[in-house]
């Protein structure tokens, strides 16, 4: 099962790399056509920043889409990021909070409808990005022949269109490969499975509510369960076991959260890699909590783990997890107050203030901890 999984990410980390190569390779071609330049370095370096350039707002044009799209479909505004920006509804306005994903370039959460008949629209919102994306490269291409090659900023739009075709394909061939589903497998697997439209309702549901402050422990149990037997091979699915033991941690219930983890990083489950990593590092903390400076902490420096863990190293829980290691299991002072001095800066910009909230009483574990042990 797990070889299984190695070998279907890297196919799709094949197909993407792929991909992005024959992306550069036709805008380098296409700059022969267009840039009267020269010199070869400055010819590579103007096709690399117009690529940039055409990435980013190709970007903004792939998240609108599902923000245009959710909104057409009953779906309402949470939040809209672009990079590590993101623009949040908040009180009844709109503000600007920091939020770094790792796997992730984008992305525009939205509340969900009340579902009709057991029913929820979700075609739509998950394909709206690629849909945007198509149209602005079909949009390009049209101004592309009415310019002709000889017409400055022809060039642009041409890489422009080359790029929205890009990402509409790696965002809408299924995979649940990349650090999280992309839209393409969200689309394609949620019609299969009546239980994972369920479970892709109470994902943007929690996630809408923990925007307007509630924490998780005061959500309805019901969001969380899964009825017996459910698919957990089904990443959508296996999602909201993700929440559950996200509630568990909120709640201080370390033994059901302990049994969570156990489960979902079993072979039978199928999550995203971030989640994945995410587990494991409120895994080591339960155990840097319990057992100190005998706790092993192997699982936190694993390859894969250690990589995204590095990614997201401004996410709360992982600068909680790292404060524990360096107080409890390395009494090292000087690494600990460096982990709570990054906590500070992160909780300054941070959307979730209630996330903030239930990790400083997470920390407060861990500083009477050393409190007892001088």
């Amino acid at each position: 099962m797990k070889k299984k999984s190695a070998s279907g990410e890297n196919l799709f980390r094949a197909l993407s790399v792929g991909l992005a190569v024959v992306t550069g390779a036709v805008a380098s071609a296409l700059s022969f056509l267009s840039l009267d330049v020269s010199s070869a370095v400055l010819r590579t370096l103007i096709t690399a920043a117009f690529i940039l350039v055409a990435f980013f707002i190709q970007l903004i044009i792939h998240e609108a889409g599902h923000l245009v799209f959710g909104l057409l479909t009953g779906y309402s505004f949470s939040s809209f990021r672009i990079l590590s920006f993101m623009l949040k509804k908040e009180d009844g306005r709109i503000v600007l909070r920091k939020l770094n994903l790792s796997g992730t370039a984008g992305q525009c959460l939205m509340g969900p409808p009340e579902p009709v008949d057991g029913r929820v629209p979700y075609v739509l919102y998950n394909l709206g990005g690629v849909l945007m994306n198509l149209i602005s490269a079909a949009l390009s291409v049209f101004i592309c022949l009415l310019l002709g090659t000889g017409v400055r900023g022809w060039y642009f739009f041409a890489v422009l269109a080359v790029v929205g075709i890009y990402l509409a394909l790696t965002n809408g061939i299924p995979s649940g490969m990349g650090a999280v589903p992309n839209d393409g497998y969200n689309a394609a697997h949620l019609g299969k499975d009546p239980e994972a439209v369920d479970s892709f309702w109470k994902q943007l549901k929690i996630s809408q509510q923990q925007g307007e402050g509630i924490r998780l422990k005061d959500m309805p149990d019901e969001w969380f369960s899964l009825r017996e037997g459910a698919d957990l091979k089904n990443p959508l699915i296996a999602a909201i076991a993700v929440f559950g033991e996200n509630r568990a941690m909120d709640s201080k219930d370390f033994e059901k959260a302990g049994e969570r983890i156990r489960l979902l990083c079993s072979e039978e489950v199928s999550i995203a890699p971030l989640y994945r990593a995410l587990l494991v590092n409120d895994a080591v903390f339960l155990e840097v909590l319990e057992k100190g400076g005998e706790a092993d902490l192997s699982a936190i420096r694993e390859k894969d783990t250690a990589a995204i863990l590095k990614q997201m190293r401004a996410f709360p829980s992982v600068i909680r997890t790292e404060y524990a290691v360096a107080a409890l299991a390395e009494n090292d002072r000087a690494k600990a107050d460096s982990a709570m001095t990054a906590f500070e800066k992160t909780a300054k910009s941070y959307p979730n203030p209630i996330e903030i909230e239930s990790e400083r009483e997470l920390i407060g574990l861990v500083r009477k901890e050393t409190a007892s042990d001088t």
